[in-house]
């Protein structure tokens, strides 16, 4: 089986054995939303399973410090960030 795999700006290409081939998970195509900034602030005020970054300041203090992951993954920080 031919497997083709995304990376950096091109991708990576490989060869192999379907007998050794237990499954493969792609990304689903999903319809975006009319107000992604509107998303975006929802979700950051609304997180799942864990406190509000306004919770976690207030817990922990008034100096706060982000970190994102790198280009490597695909998460749009440049849309995120500015709507913390």
């Amino acid at each position: 089986m031919h497997i083709d795999i995304p990376y950096g700006e091109g991708s990576k290409s490989f060869d192999l054995p379907e007998s050794r081939l237990s499954w493969i998970i792609s990304p689903k195509d999903v319809v975006g939303v009319p107000d992604e900034e509107a998303e975006i602030l929802h979700a950051i005020r609304n997180p799942i399973g864990a406190p509000t970054l306004a919770e976690l300041v207030a817990q922990k203090g008034g100096e706060t410090v982000i970190l994102a992951d790198d280009q490597t993954r695909a998460t749009p920080q440049k849309r995120v960030l500015p709507s913390c």
